[in-house]
């Protein structure tokens, strides 16, 4: 084996998971006590390393991941899901995450939306509606997190469809209220405290408790 020797404390480099770890694997010894430790240690650890492996295949994407793919979609109205996968995969989302929206989406053709396939990846980040609609500003909005209620309306009518607790005519009185408030664009903050918002949310919540 070829291992740099060791002269001081200072190359010492501890991977911060590594006590979490030896402890769990500890435990595992002493509570089946192996008649071959190495044997034992060898099936622990490849049984730990394919459950962590089909885990991060299903790893929910970052922020800054899904703000990548849009940045460079932005400009696309329409992608092949084939070609969506690549763009995504590229920018280190996961293809297990991916395949799990797309069957969410049930897109009818092989023709999707950048906009629609981000919106369904953000769900699998905020484990709220609101909280995911946040991310919306996050993702498609500008510096100052503001984007044009146009685009606003067009992610959360993605949303809308999906989701039952969302009346069909709802996006109507939404898109009605901010007309008449004079608004073009709009912040998470003119959304969160929309009498129409906090509406359906006292709905769902009284629909859905915890």
């Amino acid at each position: 084996m070829d291992i740099e020797p060791i002269y001081c404390v200072e190359q010492i480099r501890i991977p911060p998971d590594l006590a979490d770890i030896l402890k769990a694997y500890a435990k595992e010894v002493i509570r089946n006590e192996p008649a071959n430790i190495l044997e034992f240690s060898a099936h622990y650890f490849a049984q730990l390393a394919s459950v962590t492996e089909v885990a991060l295949a299903f790893l929910p994407p970052t922020l800054e991941q899904v703000r990548n793919v849009w940045t460079q979609m932005q400009n696309t109205e329409m992608i092949t899901k084939d070609d969506m996968a690549a763009v995504c995969t590229s920018h280190d989302i996961q293809i297990g995450v991916l395949e799990k929206v797309m069957r969410l989406g049930n897109f009818l053709t092989d023709l999707v939306d950048p906009k629609e396939v981000l919106c369904l990846l953000l769900t699998t980040v905020g484990d709220s509606l609101m909280s995911v609609l946040d991310t919306f500003f996050k993702v498609f909005g500008d510096e100052a997190q503001k984007m044009s209620v146009e685009l606003f309306l067009k992610l959360f009518g993605f949303l809308a469809i999906r989701d039952t607790d969302i009346s069909p005519n709802f996006l109507e009185r939404l898109a009605a209220d901010l007309a008449l408030k004079g608004l073009m664009e709009i912040t998470y903050d003119d959304i969160s405290d929309n009498e129409f918002m906090k509406e359906l949310m006292e709905k769902m919540e009284s629909q859905n408790p915890q």
